[in-house]
């Protein structure tokens, strides 16, 4: 996927995923790491890619020939289980699956997110990723605490405006909204319309800030989802709404769902494009196999003589003891060669 997904994109999945609720979970899979697919009754599937995107689909990605550990250990808790709601929790983009009497499955939309399984007092069962950061310490027995993030309403009113306006009255409109987790795509083309892009916050009179927010609202209402593509049809831009940069020159495909736009371009935007392998980079990748494979084979006899050395380490002070009643004479049948520092045994 070439971008993420803003507030108000995931918004838009949730109400897509609300066929979902009343429905039972009937089997999990990892199909590549990161991207999870939950497949519930009557044929739909939930397709999750941590911190990327999430979807709605009635053809998922295939399943592995072996799952993986994490969606074995998601199995043992949520397989079976009626999904009662799915909805976001605050203004970041951190979403609550709820099941009935089970855990809780909460996803980490944003860069670098993650999965938990949490129990009925928030409390970590299990987390995909496990590796703590700077900021935020996780670990199986924890209770969860949800990143900091201010409130923010979608759409957004003049309580919204008023805030942002009064941190930054000398920030122009495209850099102010461009912050609100709207999609700075929607916000620069809206102000695009307007001929507002160059305009300063503290410019705005009220009434031109409430046309702004009306305008805004009416764009949020009435979503149609497509997707843009270039010139060999792969996924160049994935939107909510026409937007006019697009609209000139390129290809735009619709779709009636999100959910089928995000999958189309999550499938079009990573197809690298058809092209002959280059002799030379062909020679070089035979090369690089033949290195890989005689590093392969060093490796085991590195191994080999590990094994042999940790034995030697392990009886060393037995050997030195042999050695000694050797040279005293009472090792009958064996005989030290000191040039050779090495003994044989007869008999």
């Amino acid at each position: 996927m070439a971008r993420t997904l803003s507030n108000w994109e995931y918004r838009q999945l949730v109400s897509e995923c609300q066929v979902l609720l009343g429905r039972r979970l009937e089997k999990i899979y990892e199909t590549e790491p990161g991207l999870f697919r939950f497949d519930f009754a009557f044929g739909d599937s939930l397709v999750v890619k941590l911190g990327e995107y999430f979807y709605l689909t009635k053809e998922p990605p295939a399943a592995p020939m072996q799952p993986s550990s994490f969606a074995m250990y998601l199995r043992k808790y949520l397989e079976g289980r009626k999904l009662e709601s799915m909805e976001g929790a605050g203004s970041d983009r951190i979403y609550r699956l709820v099941f009935r009497e089970a855990p809780v499955l909460l996803l980490e939309q944003f860069a670098g997110g993650n999965l938990f399984l949490l129990d009925g007092e928030n409390r970590i069962l299990r987390a995909y990723h496990s590796k703590p950061s700077e900021k935020r310490q996780y670990k199986s027995g924890d209770k969860y605490e949800y990143p900091a993030s201010a409130p923010f309403s979608l759409p957004p009113g003049m309580k919204e405006w008023e805030a942002a306006a009064r941190e930054k009255p000398s920030a122009t409109l495209s850099a102010l909204m461009g912050r609100w987790p709207i999609g700075k795509a929607y916000t620069q083309n809206l102000l695009a319309e307007l001929g507002w892009g160059d305009k300063k916050a503290g410019e705005v009179n009220e009434k031109q800030a409430q046309e702004l927010l009306a305008r805004l609202e009416e764009l949020m209402r009435s979503p149609a989802p497509r997707v843009y593509e270039d010139g060999e049809g792969r996924g160049a831009e994935l939107s909510l709404v026409p937007l006019e940069r697009f609209e000139l020159g390129g290809t735009a495909r619709t779709f009636p769902s999100f959910s089928q736009a995000v999958e189309y371009f999550a499938k079009t935007a990573q197809a690298p494009a058809a092209e002959e392998e280059n002799p030379k980079l062909k020679g070089l990748h035979h090369r690089l196999n033949e290195q890989q494979a005689a590093l392969i084979g060093l490796e085991r006899e590195i191994a080999k003589e590990a094994e042999e050395t940790k034995w030697l380490e392990e009886n060393l002070h037995e050997l030195e003891g042999r050695r000694g009643k050797i040279l005293e004479g009472r090792g009958a049948g064996e005989k030290v060669d000191e040039k050779k520092r090495g003994w044989k045994v007869s008999g």
